[in-house]
């Protein structure tokens, strides 16, 4: 992680602006003003503490250090960074139904947020449906070719995959809205049709070994797990950082380190689809 030569103060003013004097305040914006990170940075802190209004101190203090953190990171390719965009006050407390075909009862989500890429070309909609206690997420984007299996990350917990349309259900005791303030979004930088593999081919020697133009994988089964070993021929800045399987029957996802990554899988159906992102 990089560190910033004025990290210390950004920090300082974020997070204990409070609790300093007015002179102290006054200095410590001032030498920070002629750095554009730190003025995009509490930019970013300052847009947060309005859109995330009602939350408590302690939530919005863990989201302006998970900023800080991001921005002192190094920079990461094929990650669409979203930021919460709040419901408006026209909008109306009232949840509103889909409504369900035949005779079968309607289905009542409420709206929760809607969060925006920078270019606001990627749109992440976020509802929660009461009945079935959970949220309920749809991607939208300009590039819906890419849509279907995008992976949706949020600190703290394992990343989650898109259905073909762009959808996803989590139960909503499984995340918060600190992790859903945090989400990005990472397409697929590569897909592989698997066909079928047998946990006799995985437990192999050489495994199954899959390639494409980017990208050449080994898969081996080891125990009750695949271990993925990954070589990457594409660009360097769009390295994957998870690896992902999909199929009728579930999905499953892992992060590479050092160009390895474990999914819980012995065998791969015929309409497996292997991805990277």
């Amino acid at each position: 992680m990089k560190q910033h030569p004025n990290i210390d103060d950004l920090e300082r003013l974020a997070l204990y602006r409070h609790t300093l004097r007015p002179d102290e305040v006054l200095a410590l914006a001032e030498h920070v003003r002629g750095c554009s990170f730190c003025r995009d940075t509490m930019q970013e802190i300052d847009d947060l503490s309005r859109t995330m209004d009602g939350l408590s101190d302690e939530r919005i203090a863990q989201e302006t250090q998970r900023i800080l953190r991001q921005a002192i990171s190094e920079p990461r390719g094929n990650v669409i960074l979203l930021h919460v965009q709040p419901e408006t006050a026209d909008s109306g407390p009232a949840p509103f139904a889909l409504a369900a075909k035949g005779e079968e009862a309607q289905v009542s989500f409420h709206p929760v947020a809607t969060l925006y890429s920078d270019d606001g070309r990627t749109l992440l909609r976020i509802l929660h449906e009461r009945e079935r206690e959970s949220y309920f997420f749809q991607l939208m984007s300009e590039f819906m070719d890419r849509v279907p299996h995008a992976l949706l990350s949020a600190p703290g917990r394992i990343p989650m995959m898109t259905d073909v349309d762009g959808a996803h259900r989590v139960a909503d005791t499984e995340i918060d809205i600190v992790q859903i303030a945090s989400m990005s979004v990472f397409y697929a930088l590569d897909r592989l049709r698997t066909g079928p593999v047998t946990t006799n081919e995985l437990g192999t020697h050489d495994g199954v070994v899959l390639a494409s133009d980017d990208s050449t994988l080994q898969l081996r089964a080891e125990g009750d797990v695949m271990r993925v070993r990954m070589r990457w021929h594409g660009a360097e800045d769009a390295t994957p950082r998870y690896v992902g399987i999909t199929s009728k029957d579930g999905q499953a996802v892992g992060a590479f380190e050092n160009g390895e990554a474990l999914l819980p899988l012995r065998s791969i159906p015929d309409d497996g689809v292997l991805l990277m992102y």
